[in-house]
């Protein structure tokens, strides 16, 4: 048996990522950041 994959392709479609990145540093020796990013596709 065999199976037919077939991806769909929109032409046209856009796609905006907004990131947003926030750092904490402790001690100016240890550092965490993190980041959310948010994508949107028409």
């Amino acid at each position: 048996m065999t199976k037919n994959i077939s991806s769909h392709i929109i032409a046209g479609s856009v796609c905006v990522c907004v990131c947003v990145c926030v750092c904490v540093c402790v001690c100016v020796c240890v550092c965490v950041c993190v980041c959310v990013c948010v994508c949107v596709c028409v």
